[in-house]
């Protein structure tokens, strides 16, 4: 999984994908922040807000992947965003603050599977 934010496309670095209005049913301009990944049971999801479409797809999956692959093949370069050059970044602050907010939700998450495998009497 990888969160995507509203109206946010302007802090995208090389690492995330800026999806296009025309891309989503939302109507927005989105941020793919494929940097900051994650595996989550579909328990954990909330509502569903829209949909992107098979290009936009297409897109972040790319950008994650050469995040792990750097000489990845490109293709849609054009949705990234530009590099981060500088130690005073304003995109630095705001990836560290969702870095924190995702791990709580990540233990959150974890130690409630936990406890629900624990209580079926299976082995966590």
């Amino acid at each position: 999984m990888v969160p995507v934010y509203e109206r946010l496309a302007s802090l995208a670095t090389t690492s995330d994908a800026a999806v296009p209005c025309a891309e989503n049913t939302l109507g927005v301009e989105l941020l793919a922040a494929c940097w900051n990944a994650r595996s989550f049971h579909s328990r954990d999801l909330t509502t569903r807000r829209g949909q992107v479409s098979a290009e936009a797809l297409e897109a972040i999956r790319e950008t994650e992947l050469v995040g792990i692959v750097p000489h990845a093949p490109v293709r849609f370069g054009a949705w990234r965003g530009t590099p981060v050059t500088a130690d005073d970044d304003p995109r630095i602050d705001f990836e560290l603050g969702q870095l924190r907010h995702w791990n709580a939700i990540e233990e959150r998450a974890l130690r409630s599977g936990i406890a629900v495998a624990h209580d079926s009497g299976r082995p966590a």
